[in-house]
Protein backbone atom coordinates (compact mmCIF):
# COMPACT_ATOMS: atom_id res chain seq x y z
CA UNK A 1 0.00 0.00 0.00
CA UNK A 2 1.34 3.24 -1.05
CA UNK A 3 1.22 6.17 1.75
CA UNK A 4 0.15 9.63 0.24
CA UNK A 5 1.42 12.18 1.69
CA UNK A 6 0.18 15.81 1.79
CA UNK A 7 2.01 19.14 1.78
CA UNK A 8 -0.08 22.01 2.36
CA UNK A 9 1.33 25.72 2.56
CA UNK A 10 -0.46 28.03 4.83
CA UNK A 11 0.02 31.83 3.82
CA UNK A 12 -0.59 33.85 7.16
CA UNK A 13 -1.14 38.25 6.86
CA UNK A 14 -0.74 39.86 9.35
CA UNK A 15 -2.23 43.30 9.31
CA UNK A 16 -1.23 46.11 11.76
CA UNK A 17 -3.47 48.94 11.78
CA UNK A 18 -0.85 51.81 12.42
CA UNK A 19 2.81 51.34 12.12
CA UNK A 20 4.81 54.52 12.83
CA UNK A 21 8.62 54.88 11.21
CA UNK A 22 9.25 57.80 13.53
CA UNK A 23 7.61 60.11 16.17
CA UNK A 24 9.82 62.89 17.87
CA UNK A 25 7.82 65.34 20.24
CA UNK A 26 9.93 68.12 21.63
CA UNK A 27 8.95 70.86 23.83
CA UNK A 28 9.61 74.36 22.73
CA UNK A 29 10.95 75.57 25.99
CA UNK A 30 11.26 73.35 29.13
CA UNK A 31 11.03 75.51 31.78
CA UNK A 32 8.02 78.40 31.69
CA UNK A 33 7.33 80.85 34.32
CA UNK A 34 3.82 82.29 34.23
CA UNK A 35 2.13 85.27 36.42
CA UNK A 36 -1.17 84.35 38.30
CA UNK A 37 -4.23 85.19 36.64
CA UNK A 38 -2.75 85.46 33.18
CA UNK A 39 -2.72 82.74 30.51
CA UNK A 40 0.42 80.59 29.68
CA UNK A 41 0.91 78.30 27.12
CA UNK A 42 3.31 74.87 26.51
CA UNK A 43 3.97 74.00 23.02
CA UNK A 44 5.64 70.66 21.97
CA UNK A 45 7.17 70.38 17.88
CA UNK A 46 5.62 67.08 16.75
CA UNK A 47 7.80 65.67 13.67
CA UNK A 48 6.38 62.59 12.07
CA UNK A 49 7.32 60.67 8.87
CA UNK A 50 4.73 62.57 5.90
CA UNK A 51 3.48 58.66 5.29
CA UNK A 52 2.22 58.52 8.70
CA UNK A 53 -0.68 59.40 10.41
CA UNK A 54 -0.94 62.34 12.72
CA UNK A 55 -0.27 60.84 16.18
CA UNK A 56 -2.30 61.96 19.42
CA UNK A 57 -1.20 64.15 21.45
CA UNK A 58 -2.12 64.13 25.06
CA UNK A 59 -1.14 66.49 27.88
CA UNK A 60 -0.42 65.13 31.13
CA UNK A 61 0.34 67.03 34.86
CA UNK A 62 2.29 65.42 37.37
CA UNK A 63 1.24 61.78 36.07
CA UNK A 64 -2.85 63.15 35.25
CA UNK A 65 -4.31 63.95 32.01
CA UNK A 66 -4.68 67.99 32.05
CA UNK A 67 -8.57 66.70 31.63
CA UNK A 68 -8.83 65.05 34.82
CA UNK A 69 -7.23 67.53 36.93
CA UNK A 70 -9.93 69.18 39.34
CA UNK A 71 -9.62 73.15 39.20
CA UNK A 72 -7.73 72.91 35.82
CA UNK A 73 -9.47 70.80 33.33
CA UNK A 74 -12.14 73.75 32.65
CA UNK A 75 -9.83 76.18 32.17
CA UNK A 76 -6.51 74.01 29.78
CA UNK A 77 -7.51 74.07 26.15
CA UNK A 78 -5.28 71.72 23.95
CA UNK A 79 -5.05 72.86 20.13
CA UNK A 80 -3.55 71.20 17.40
CA UNK A 81 -1.44 73.41 15.05
CA UNK A 82 -1.61 71.13 11.89
CA UNK A 83 0.61 73.62 9.09
CA UNK A 84 3.20 73.43 12.44
CA UNK A 85 2.31 70.03 13.74
CA UNK A 86 2.85 71.62 16.96
CA UNK A 87 0.50 70.99 19.87
CA UNK A 88 -0.55 73.52 22.32
CA UNK A 89 -1.45 73.91 25.44
CA UNK A 90 -3.52 76.85 27.27
CA UNK A 91 -3.96 77.45 30.77
CA UNK A 92 -6.27 80.30 31.23
CA UNK A 93 -5.93 82.45 34.27
CA UNK A 94 -3.22 81.07 35.67
CA UNK A 95 -2.95 79.85 39.43
CA UNK A 96 -0.33 78.78 41.98
CA UNK A 97 -1.93 75.21 42.24
CA UNK A 98 -1.35 75.02 38.57
CA UNK A 99 2.52 74.87 38.65
CA UNK A 100 4.01 71.07 38.49
CA UNK A 101 5.65 69.00 35.64
CA UNK A 102 3.80 68.72 32.57
CA UNK A 103 4.15 66.14 29.91
CA UNK A 104 3.44 66.14 25.96
CA UNK A 105 3.08 62.62 24.96
CA UNK A 106 2.28 61.00 21.63
CA UNK A 107 0.11 57.95 20.70
CA UNK A 108 -0.99 55.48 18.74
CA UNK A 109 -4.16 54.32 19.88
CA UNK A 110 -3.34 53.70 23.85
CA UNK A 111 0.02 52.94 22.86
CA UNK A 112 3.03 55.85 23.96
CA UNK A 113 5.38 56.22 21.31
CA UNK A 114 7.01 59.34 23.14
CA UNK A 115 7.32 62.00 25.23
CA UNK A 116 8.90 64.84 26.38
CA UNK A 117 9.01 67.46 29.87
CA UNK A 118 7.96 70.71 30.62
CA UNK A 119 8.26 72.14 33.95
CA UNK A 120 5.72 75.44 34.83
CA UNK A 121 6.60 77.65 37.45
CA UNK A 122 5.21 80.35 39.14
CA UNK A 123 8.08 83.23 39.87
CA UNK A 124 8.43 83.80 43.78
CA UNK A 125 8.49 87.56 44.58
CA UNK A 126 10.32 88.85 47.81
CA UNK A 127 9.71 92.13 48.38
CA UNK A 128 11.33 94.71 51.06
CA UNK A 129 10.67 97.59 52.66
CA UNK A 130 11.54 101.18 51.00
CA UNK A 131 13.27 102.35 54.18
CA UNK A 132 15.24 99.32 54.61
CA UNK A 133 18.18 100.17 55.01
CA UNK A 134 21.83 98.58 54.72
CA UNK A 135 25.57 99.37 55.12
CA UNK A 136 27.75 98.85 51.93
CA UNK A 137 29.84 95.20 52.07
CA UNK A 138 28.09 94.10 55.04
CA UNK A 139 25.61 91.01 55.35
CA UNK A 140 21.95 91.11 54.35
CA UNK A 141 19.70 88.45 55.24
CA UNK A 142 16.34 87.40 53.28
CA UNK A 143 14.53 84.97 53.72
CA UNK A 144 12.65 83.26 51.33
CA UNK A 145 9.54 80.33 52.21
CA UNK A 146 8.31 78.30 49.17
CA UNK A 147 4.69 76.95 49.82
CA UNK A 148 5.96 73.77 47.56
CA UNK A 149 9.28 72.24 46.43
CA UNK A 150 11.03 74.68 44.48
CA UNK A 151 14.41 75.39 42.95
CA UNK A 152 15.53 79.02 44.01
CA UNK A 153 17.45 81.38 42.35
CA UNK A 154 17.58 84.95 43.09
CA UNK A 155 18.03 88.19 40.93
CA UNK A 156 18.32 91.88 42.12
CA UNK A 157 16.43 94.56 40.58
CA UNK A 158 17.10 98.02 41.31
CA UNK A 159 14.26 99.80 42.59
CA UNK A 160 14.72 102.38 39.66
CA UNK A 161 14.43 99.48 37.23
CA UNK A 162 11.44 98.31 35.55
Amino acid sequence: MKNLVLCVTFNVLFFIDTAYSTVQIQAIDRNIHYLPRENFKLVCNVTYSKDDPTPEVRWMRDGTAVTAVDGLKARAKVRWDSHNHLSILTVEGAKDEDAGNYSCIAFDKDVELMRDNVRAARPLTVKTARNLNFVEEEKLRITCKPNREASIYWVFQSPGIG
